[in-house]
């Protein structure tokens, strides 16, 4: 599934929801507010993504189960990067080999 999560799928995504399962039966909804630039390097890519979360619930650094109603379910690995008046933030680095088209 995540060499279907790819820069382009992530960007239409934007604003949109994503929810991070924190419990069996727990889940903190984040929303995609950004996706930085592709950098690309002989048959690499790289690029990052950051997520805003509640204040009150702040998850640690690891490797979640995370549902969106448009992509489906997959693992994720975040960060917590930075907090602001709006909420916690966290990062997500996507390090891949190039699709074959994009070479």
């Amino acid at each position: 599934m995540l060499d279907q999560l790819t820069h382009s799928t992530l960007a239409q995504q934007l604003n949109t929801t994503f929810r991070f399962q924190v419990a069996p039966d727990h889940t903190v909804a984040m929303e995609l507010v950004e996706t930085g630039a592709v950098r690309s390097s002989g048959q690499y890519e790289a690029f990052s993504i950051l997520l805003r979360g509640p204040s009150d619930t702040p998850l640690g650094q690891g490797t979640y189960r995370v549902e969106h109603d448009t992509i489906g379910a997959f693992d994720l690995f975040i960060v917590p990067i930075s907090q602001d008046r709006d909420g916690l933030n966290y990062e997500a680095c996507f390090n891949r080999l190039r699709s074959e088209e994009a070479r």
